[in-house]
């Protein structure tokens, strides 16, 4: 019996029906006849029937805040296209997918694991907050945990996004996520290619946000500092960032959690929840790989299905000896 029919939805149950998915994904035409037979994918078919379910039960019941499906149902009447109940369904499941995993959280902790200078930056400007740290507006201006994690609300100005380190390097949908043209437009360019209605395109997240046309020095490499001013990053990595090498960052092509009206409603909140989780691990406790483990296997072990699969990251968590 899946663990959907017990309405308990596990990380490792989610990565299960995403494999299936995935592969539909690239064979639409199979996959509508391989659902069709009872024994195929039944953990993929129990998730849609429970997330359907649960977007029936929220649509027929009232919220008193404006919560996330609030919006995806369109609760204040502004779409000109009020959302079907199957969009509103399907919605539903991408929501439990997307809440249900901590992956940016682990790829930050296993990049600090892995270079103790950036890790005694982090910890050091996290101290300064001392018992203001669940000021989340303090937070929101910290700049190496915003670098590590966030630009810096006060780089270049109020409206730009916060960017992450973590999230350039390994971004929670590694493969990037699809576009289709419009219907009715028979297709559209991208730069020189057409695009014919009908076909879609995935826009590559992890290989453009490693790209040295957009973000060098180092591409492959965790620099926080690279979201820094150039004084604060001379300050910190002169050898990195000296002249010889050319100093490339396009924030224009950071997008882990994709672009424009379609990118993920939910971001903002992670953002501020990976702030607060982050500054309340690094204060409280030490953090460190356990004593054998290859760090190459993070990379190894981890798959791509649409969302990222990881592998084990064996961790010791030691309370801090001494605490501003």
């Amino acid at each position: 019996m899946s663990q959907c029919k017990h309405h308990a939805v596990s990380i490792s149950f989610v990565h299960d029906i995403r494999r299936n998915a995935i592969f539909m994904g690239h064979v639409p035409w199979l996959g509508r006849l391989l659902l069709r037979y009872p024994r195929f994918a039944e953990d993929l078919k129990s998730f849609r029937a429970y997330a359907r379910n649960r977007a029936v039960l929220r649509r027929s019941s009232v919220s008193p805040h404006k919560d996330i499906f609030h919006h995806l149902m369109d609760g204040d009447g502004v779409a000109m296209e009020p959302p079907t109940p199957v969009e509103v369904a399907s919605d539903g499941g991408l929501a439990i997918i997307a809440g249900a995993d901590t992956t940016t959280i682990t790829h930050l902790f296993y990049f600090l694991m892995s270079n103790p200078t950036a890790y005694k930056r982090l910890q050091a400007e996290i101290d300064e907050l001392g018992n203001d740290i669940l000021d989340c507006a303090k937070q929101a201006h910290l700049p190496y945990l915003n670098a590590s994690m966030f630009v810096p609300l006060l780089f270049r100005s109020i409206k730009t996004l916060h960017r992450n380190e973590t999230l350039r390097l390994l971004p929670p949908v590694l493969s990037g996520s699809q576009r289709t043209p419009d219907a009715g437009s028979g297709g559209r360019m991208i730069r020189p290619y057409f695009l014919p209605e009908g076909n879609n395109a995935f826009i590559p997240t992890y290989s453009i946000h490693r790209d040295p046309r957009c973000f060098s020095p180092l591409p492959d490499t965790f620099v926080p500092e690279r979201w820094l001013s150039e004084e604060t990053r001379m300050k910190y990595e002169p050898k990195v960032f000296a002249n010889k090498y050319e100093y490339i960052h396009n924030t224009t092509a950071f997008i882990p959690f994709s672009s424009g009206p379609t990118s993920c409603v939910g971001k903002n909140l992670a953002y501020l929840e990976m702030r607060m989780a982050v500054a309340m691990i690094v204060q409280n406790l030490d953090v460190k790989f356990e004593e054998g483990y290859n760090p190459e296997a993070w990379y190894t072990d981890m798959l791509d299905y649409f969302i990222t699969k990881k592998g084990v990251l064996p961790t010791v968590l030691t309370p801090r000896k001494q605490k501003v």
